[in-house]
């Protein structure tokens, strides 16, 4: 078998001496090279400037009281706040624990407004360490809440109790309900003896109304789930839902109906509700029928919910509702770019938007309900000058003959005609929607000169679930097509040329780009893969095997063990070809994507390529997948990259920090 003439299956495990030591040697390979790159200080400077932007998260508001975290110009990491009325004047929490490596996440308001859950997530890893706070005086009432990890613990809406999933033998679990209000209780076992394949597997979400929620049981092979609702008061009432279904299914309680955002019958989705009755849930009904645009996501207030469409594969809109299912005109929503989030006021009053577009921060807006119009709430000052720049919204046609969305965007002052150096990206998994939306790599990349292109490649979901299907397991070489096909499509047009094109990508995208490199390594001149997914035949075995599984199928499947064989990166990988340059960047917190694939990946290229260019690793012990790394440590990690960039694309800045080809230079 494969693995057993795996040259660096040794490097899967973290703790031994052997590793560390070639931890060490990357790092300081790393250092040196960074160092050597002539423009580091002139684009240490600018990723400082950029990266130093104040930015704000509301998250919840209740009433007139708004939660929510903003991190100051110079701050390590951001800090949780509380408003009553947001004129009015911000209240720090101080329940923050110390050090810089520990982020704080807001969490939710109560109802009433008179407690706040607050998070602590330790080195970016997923799960969170709760506490509960009141918020009249700040204090901590509760701090001992089991870590809050891929819904298997719920809170529930008051803030008084939760609910937590726990093993009993190995394939037998339990529901536990834990009161702590006002004093902690003891566990009551709500149901035990569920039957699933293991703890992964299972997961639980609070609804609004008082002792319900619902339970998810994944069944085998991962496509289809049961959905269960439960029910304790006097007693533990159950209801199965739904037994084995393999559609989308999104929970969400409003008075006495539950609202379920679904792709039954309707691959674009819609909204169902059920009434809530002493007997149970009623037959549903249909709500918000299907319609030719995607459902992004939905948010529910007391006598109202919102709906995010995609409007196009490139921008979001949103859609206001009576309870009915009756559409209200509201003035002044955005439409251009991202929807971000949604969070609707308790008492229905209001609503809170945050978008952002490819060159614009996020902001928020806020809908008041009481004159149905939307207007600027918050827009973070920048003393980062981001440029104006103009989008090209096209399709392409990939290597079968299929039309995929693609985005190409830079500074308006550049010529279109002009071959830039141009970033490439996509993601094409799990059917997320990833339309134009603002981050700090791809507004930099544009104000130096940069061309940004994103594709919307097959496996994501912004045209819906068939896109989604149609680059999923048995059909992922889709997604990857997709993406070399736009690489030959941006050569051809004249965008740029082989030498001057990078490709980016983390996480799911971080096999897109591994895929690309094995495949067509004469495509790409700089390759950046973070939090990736790269051994495919044993990726099942780690952290975040279960949910790959679902969309790559598992390696112990016949079924599909010969299609992950098949692109597998570090089994693409072959002695004497000339792959591009290559930087990964991973660290031992990632719980999602197990740093083991970054670091075989790393060491199998250092190995076989004959390019003469640098394979290397930017690995920290505290990176985790979500990045939340202190600012001078997110300083020092972007200004890696963009030397990475500058040098392997060979490009300098010139006077006024805009990229300059080093063959032209005087």
């Amino acid at each position: 078998m494969i693995e057993e003439a795996d040259p660096f299956i040794w490097l899967e495990n973290r703790t031994t001496s052997e590793t560390a030591d070639w931890l060490a040697s990357q790092q300081s390979l790393l250092r040196r090279y960074s160092s050597s790159v002539a423009a580091r200080p002139v684009v240490q400077e600018r990723v400082l400037s950029i990266l130093t932007l104040a930015s704000i998260d509301i998250v919840d508001v209740s009433s007139d009281i708004y939660l929510y975290s903003q991190r100051c110009a110079t701050e390590p990491q951001a800090v949780i706040y509380l408003r009553k009325s947001w004129n009015g004047f911000p209240r720090r929490l101080l329940a923050s624990p110390s050090g810089p490596r520990t982020s704080a996440v807001a969490i939710t308001l109560s109802p009433n407004g008179e407690r706040l859950a607050i998070g602590w997530r330790e080195d970016g890893r997923d799960d969170l360490q709760v506490q509960i706070i009141d918020g009249s005086n700040l204090r901590t009432v509760v701090a001992d809440i089991p870590p809050f990890e891929h819904f298997r613990t719920a809170i529930t809406p008051d803030l008084t109790a939760f609910y937590s999933i726990e093993q009993q033998d190995n394939n037998r679990f339990r529901i536990s309900f834990v009161q702590f209000a006002p004093e902690r209780a003891s566990p009551q076992e709500l149901l035990s003896g569920i039957d699933s394949e293991q703890l992964n597997c299972l997961g639980i979400c609070c609804l609004s109304r008082p002792r319900t929620l619902i339970l998810t049981n994944r069944k085998s092979c991962g496509t289809t789930c049961d959905y269960v609702f439960i029910r304790h008061d006097k007693e533990v009432f159950t209801q199965l839902i739904w037994s084995k279904w393999p559609h989308r299914a999104q929970f969400f309680a409003q008075s006495n109906v539950l609202l379920c955002l679904t792709d039954w019958d309707a691959p674009n989705g819609r909204i169902i509700s059920f009434e809530v009755t002493h007997a149970g849930l009623q037959s549903p009904i249909e709500l918000v029928p299907e319609t030719h645009e995607v459902i992004k996501s939905l948010a529910v207030g007391e006598n109202y919910f919102i709906v995010v469409y995609v409007s196009s594969p490139w921008t979001n809109r949103l859609q206001v509702f009576t309870a009915a299912g009756e559409p209200i005109v509201i003035s002044g929503t955005p439409s251009d770019g991202t929807i971000e989030s949604v969070h609707c006021s308790r008492n229905g009053n209001q609503a809170i938007v945050q978008s952002s577009s490819i060159a614009k921060l996020p902001v928020h807006h806020r809908i008041d309900f009481s004159t149905n119009t939307c207007c600027l709430l918050v827009r973070p000052l920048s003393a980062f000058k981001i440029p104006e720049v103009e989008t090209i919204k096209t399709w392409y046609e990939s290597s079968d003959g299929t039309k995929v969305p693609i985005s190409v965007t830079q500074r308006k002052d550049l010529a279109l005609d002009e071959a830039l150096p141009t970033m490439l990206t996509g993601y094409g998994g799990f059917g997320l929607i990833d339309t134009l939306r603002y981050t700090n790599r791809s507004a930099l990349w544009l104000a130096l000169g940069g061309r940004y292109v994103h594709a919307g490649i097959r496996g994501g979901g912004e045209l819906g679930k068939e896109w989604h299907e149609a680059g999923r397991r048995g059909k992922k070489q889709k997604s990857f097509d997709d993406f070399i096909s736009a690489a030959e499509w941006i050569i051809a047009r004249g965008f740029t040329a082989p030498g001057k094109l990078a490709i980016v990508g983390g996480s799911n995208s971080g096999l897109l780009v591994g895929v690309a490199m094995t495949q067509r390594p004469d495509l790409f001149a700089a390759v950046v893969c973070f939090g990736p997914l790269l051994d495919m035949l044993r990726f099942h075995l780690f952290a975040g095997g279960v949910v790959g599984s679902l969309e790559y199928g598992s390696p112990e499947d016949p079924e599909f063990r010969h299609l992950l064989e098949a692109y597998s990166p570090y089994h693409r990988i072959k002695d004497g070809v000339v792959y591009p340059a290559t930087l990964l960047i991973s660290g031992d917190a990632d719980t999602r994507c197990d740093p083991m694939h970054a670091r075989k990946m790393t060491a199998r290229l250092q190995q076989a390529s004959t390019s003469g260019k640098p394979i290397l690793l930017d690995y920290r012990r505290e990176r985790g997948h979500a990045g939340l790394l202190p600012l001078p440590e997110r300083i020092e990690t972007l200004t890696n990259q963009f030397c990475f960039l500058l040098d392997n694309l060979s490009l300098e800045l010139n006077e006024a920090g805009h990229f300059r080809d080093k063959s032209c230079a005087n």
